[in-house]
């Protein structure tokens, strides 16, 4: 057998000059991933079809008698280059799957003998089967043609939205079809639950069929055209029905205008002596046969087939050459098939008036959006939806509104777990459509926040799905309840951060503290004696005869916990930590890379095979395609440039095996598509891609506001695949990650590449991607020994005051309150003050957000308060003059710091000096973020008072948690001086006359309108009281003045 195949180029089908420049489209090679794991077809379609018109290889079916047909698992797309033969050429088909259904609508032309059952492999004479040679077959995007071997029958497919388009050219006068109503993908005996076919007159069929497999209730109509008109037709219905009625006064199976039954195969003979060529249209619709025919009508009517495979091939090739790329003609035909692949699937799914059939079976018309389906959601949200927000976004915003749709009609609420032609068939697990909404949100593709978030909310409460009640209660589902408990608590984790984030962009912060709180449910599976995810029971109890290398039986899906124990790209600096450090975690990615995984540990999982292996790591399944970036949050980011290359060149090829594993819905092609730019989403829901390494020297993609964005990487290649510099726009970029601003901004991004590594590059903190916390939580007295500061604790308790009852606060009631998205930003990283900012603050955001909750626990009395809601701290490091500054609104801060402040701190080399300041600078700025603000009385710029209050809280909470020493204490002055004047004077409050005086203080601004001090002071302390008085008392108590 030939390995490397042919491709049709449409420069001769259409017979455009030889001469002619190629297309994007001329590289698409549909055969890519035919044999195999692939599960791909080489059939006709168009971008987010409904219809995929292509040959079906054989009629495995899924079961006999109940029992499972191994062999059916390499029909899923119902194609295999190895077969010799072709049953025929149905209309549906799925990309990339590993479990499959459809196939609908299968016509085979045949001459000769008539034989209406389609025969066995071995067999071929038995049926209508036919042999073929791939001699005679081309494929290209929207266009098939093989020669039928056995009835020397030319067939020629391509295809629109909704209608696919036959031309036949028959060897003699006696041209037939045979129209089985009865095959299909994954069959078995009784899958179809009824068919109907009417012949109208004799150039038209209409009909229908319903049918129970993985879509469990299918709905599917048609209308059938044909260009020449029925000499005589028939049927035979294999399954003779009990009752026949009336009906029995027909005779049925010749030349009458009607049939109905559950294995209704038909025949329709032509006279083909005076042009043997026949055109066969068939417009398929989920919601009638009226439907159908509108849909032939609009897209098919009048239009000959050359005419659709123009406009096919144009269809495709407006969205393949939003890219151009430098490469061989392999890299190409593998560049630009991956793209083909990605933009397969989800499929349209209404007529071309706007209605559909949804969830609940009823017909909807759609208002202002296209409703698309198959939603293969456990593989795409990875990567397949995150790369159509980036190319093609306002189809990704429609098939956004079709899971909302979806969940509006789910009678359990829930948005789609696996959608397929309208049916919900609840296939993997998760709630994987939460991140493909959160990400779009987060992109800024869809805007509907607070619709979006209210699906996600009850999708994830859903009690008797998947062992939610469990995880609800317990953090974890509990191995003996699940086969999948590890990874199913893992991926309810992640879909919980999820929503938080999408919290955080709504505003809504009870919801946010909940699924922040949810999305640290991850740590409940792991055994930190082994540092894997690991099965535990009800009781608690990890497993004891547990083998992380084993996917069968250990609790996870399609995976074991080598990969599995990587998922959870929302939190990477805490699962390192529960594996036990960084150098625990490197170690654990460079041995899940170089290992040999022996085949008894995967040899019953029909998705994991040693063509999809790279030592043990599997990226023939998406759980692992993450994977090869996590580097970039450790020591060694340079690993990620080694690892996805080696992955590329071992993975995709332009060969029939050309895929190392399904490639399910377009996932495994956009896995590729961000590689090779040289980014990938490692947690979709943020804005970020982590950076790898470009594949080819130069790549320019057009973005959908206009702009384009090119990748040069001059002379890489596999032994020049380490980047050593980046410039993005001529400025030098040092950052592993970018953002999807980054991206649509376009632009030129230089890649300077080299054959060693620059391990210097990437190795700041602020460097690194998002991360939800930077680790497991520490206590500030940790921190600073770990910092270095050469004072005992004692030393540290007398500083601090108070700090160790707000440690305690935070540990309790604040540990888990999501405080905001925190950015740190280096924008001075060549100063002195910046260098030694990083020496003293080893780990910017998780030192911020302990912070955070530090003012937070001085101010609220808990997280239920009417707190003001922060979604994103971005805090800076500035070469600038002053020391720092508050600014923002709108749930969003921004904080300064000056390096000209901490090298001035920093004068006489005093360490424990600067971390004092510093940390105190942070607190005073952060209760600004937090604080509540006086009403009725003016503004921060207009009212001495209102700035009095908010400035002497700030110094408060400075002075409260130890940020001021009492030397610094200033003598004299007044309240109305704010700073520190009035910051020791709140505190003296609060010591001496009520012990939550700051936090009734704070709240007073929302109960004391128009606000004054004298009455805050009477409600936080009580009528007797006012504050010039008070202020007296204090001035004496301190010794600033005497009696």
């Amino acid at each position: 057998m030939l390995r490397k195949i042919q491709f049709c180029l449409l420069a001769g089908l259409l017979a455009s000059p030889v001469f002619a420049q190629q297309k994007a489209v001329d590289y698409v090679n549909p055969i890519i991933g035919t044999n195999g794991m692939g599960h791909t077809f080489p059939g006709a379609c168009v971008p987010f079809g409904l219809i995929q018109l292509s040959p079906d290889t054989d009629t495995i079916p899924h079961n006999v008698n109940g029992e499972y047909q191994k062999d059916v698992y390499k029909y899923c797309a119902g194609y295999q280059y190895s077969d010799p033969t072709i049953v025929g050429f149905s209309h549906t088909h799925l990309s990339g799957t590993g479990h499959s259904d459809l196939g609908d609508m299968l016509i085979m032309p045949t001459v000769g003998e008539l034989k209406l059952n389609p025969g066995r492999a071995s067999h071929p004479d038995e049926g209508y089967r036919s042999r073929y040679s791939h001699s005679t077959e081309h494929a290209s995007a929207g266009y098939y043609e093989v020669e039928l071997e056995d009835y020397k029958i030319k067939a020629q497919l391509t295809a629109t939205p909704r209608v696919g388009i036959h031309k036949y050219t028959y060897p003699s006068s006696d041209g037939r079809i045979v129209l089985d109503l009865n095959h299909g993908i994954y069959n078995y005996d009784g899958k179809v639950l009824w068919s109907y076919l009417r012949v109208e007159n004799d150039t038209l069929l209409t009909g229908y069929r319903i049918t129970n497999g993985w879509a469990r209730t299918n709905y599917t109509y048609f209308a059938i055209s044909f260009s020449q008109p029925i000499k005589d037709y028939g049927y035979v219905d294999k399954k003779k029905p009990v009752y026949t009625g009336f009906w029995r006064r027909f005779k049925m199976d010749r030349n009458f205008p009607e049939i109905g039954g559950r294995s209704v195969v038909s025949y329709f003979n032509f006279d083909t002596s005076s042009n043997k060529k026949l055109i066969v249209k068939v417009a398929l619709s989920a919601v009638s046969t009226e439907g159908a025919l509108k849909n032939l009508l609009a897209e098919a009517g009048g239009k000959s087939f050359e005419q659709v495979v123009a406009e096919a091939s144009e269809a495709w090739n407006e969205k393949l050459e939003l890219f151009e790329i430098e490469g061989t003609e392999d890299q190409k035909a593998m560049f630009y098939t991956s793209l083909y692949h990605t933009m397969i699937n989800p499929s349209v799914y209404m007529d071309v008036d706007g209605h559909y059939r949804g969830l609940d079976h009823n017909v909807h018309q759609a208002e202002g959006f296209t409703n698309y389906t198959i939603f293969s959601l456990w593989d795409t949200y990875r990567a397949e939806h995150p790369f159509l927000n980036l190319v093609t976004p306002l189809q990704n915003a429609d098939m956004v509104k079709s899971m909302i749709v979806h969940q509006q009609q789910s009678i359990h609420k829930m948005l789609p777990v696996w959608s397929l032609m309208g049916n919900e068939n609840w296939c993997m697990s998760g709630y994987h459509a939460v991140p493909v909404l959160a990400d779009a949100i987060a992109k800024k593709v869809v805007t509907e926040k607070e619709a979006a978030l209210q699906t996600m909310v009850e999708t994830s409460n859903v009690d008797y799905y998947d062992h939610l009640d469990d995880y609800k209660e317990l953090g974890y589902i509990p191995f003996e309840k699940s086969s999948t408990a590890v990874s199913s608590t893992l991926e309810f984790a992640y879909d919980d951060w999820a929503i938080y984030q999408t919290a955080l962009q709504a505003g809504k912060e009870d919801i946010a503290k909940k699924y922040y709180a949810r999305a640290l449910n991850y740590r409940n599976v792991f055994d930190k004696k082994r540092g894997f995810a690991c099965p535990r029971d009800a009781k608690g109890n990890f497993k004891a005869d547990f083998d992380p290398l084993q996917t069968h039986g250990e609790g996870f899906i399609e995976g074991n916990s080598w990969n599995f124990s990587f998922h959870v790209p929302h939190d990477v600096y805490g699962v390192m930590d529960l594996m036990g450090g960084e150098k625990v975690f490197l170690n654990r990615l460079n041995e899940l890379f170089e290992m040999h995984l022996p085949k008894k540990y995967y040899e019953k999982n029909e998705d994991i095979t040693e063509e999809g292996l790279i030592g043990g790591y599997v990226h023939g399944n998406e759980p692992s395609h993450h994977i090869p970036y996590l580097y970039a949050w450790t020591s060694q980011p340079w690993k990620t440039q080694f690892w996805t290359r080696e992955i590329v060149d071992r993975m995709y090829r332009n060969d029939i095996n050309g895929l190392g594993g399904n490639d399910d819905c377009g996932q495994m092609s956009a896995w590729y598509m961000f590689t090779v730019m040289g980014f990938y989403p490692v947690c979709p829901g943020t804005d970020q891609y982590v950076l790898g390494a470009p594949y080819f020297p130069y790549l320019k993609l057009h973005l959908p506001n206009g702009k384009t964005l090119e990748i040069k990487a001059p002379g890489v290649s596999d032994s020049r695949r380490y980047v050593q510099s980046l410039t993005i726009n001529g400025k030098k970029y040092e950052k592993l990650y970018v953002t999807h601003a980054d991206l649509l901004e376009g632009g030129v991004w230089e890649f300077k590449m080299g054959a060693s590594p620059n391990k210097k590059r990437g190795q700041k903190t602020e460097y690194k991607p998002y991360s939800l916390t930077n680790g497991i939580k520490i206590s500030m007295k940790t921190q600073l020994l770990l910092a270095g500061i050469a004072f005992g604790l004692a030393g540290i308790s007398a500083c601090t005051g108070h700090q160790s009852n707000s440690e305690e606060k935070t540990v309790d009631i604040w540990k888990d309150y999501p405080v905001g998205y925190i950015v740190f930003d280096d924008q001075a990283p060549e100063t002195e003050g910046s260098k030694v900012y990083h020496r003293i603050v080893t780990h910017p955001q998780d030192y911020i957000a302990e912070q955070a909750r530090t003012v937070l626990a001085t101010l609220y009395d808990a997280p239920s308060d009417s707190i003001v809601p922060v979604d994103t701290i971005h805090y800076s490091l500035q070469d600038i003059e002053g020391v720092s500054a508050k600014d923002g609104g709108n749930g969003v801060v921004s904080i300064f710091y000056s390096t000209r402040h901490i090298e001035k701190s920093f004068a006489a080399n005093d360490t424990a000096k600067l971390f004092f300041e510093t940390r105190g600078v942070l607190l005073h700025e952060l209760t600004h973020a937090y604080q509540l603000e006086p009403q009725g009385i003016g503004s921060y710029g207009t009212n001495r008072v209102f700035w009095a209050f908010i400035e002497g809280m700030a110094d408060a909470v400075r002075v409260e948690n130890g940020g001021f020493t009492p030397a610094d204490r200033p003598k004299g002055g007044n309240y109305m001086d704010g700073y520190r004047t009035a910051g020791y004077f709140f505190v003296w409050l609060k010591n001496n006359k009520d012990k939550n005086f700051l936090r009734k203080f704070n709240r007073s601004t929302l109960e004391v309108v128009p606000w004054s001090f004298n009455g805050a002071i009477k409600y936080a302390l009580g009528e007797e009281y006012d504050i010039d008085s008070l202020w007296h008392e204090y001035q004496v108590a301190v010794g600033d003045i005497k009696e």
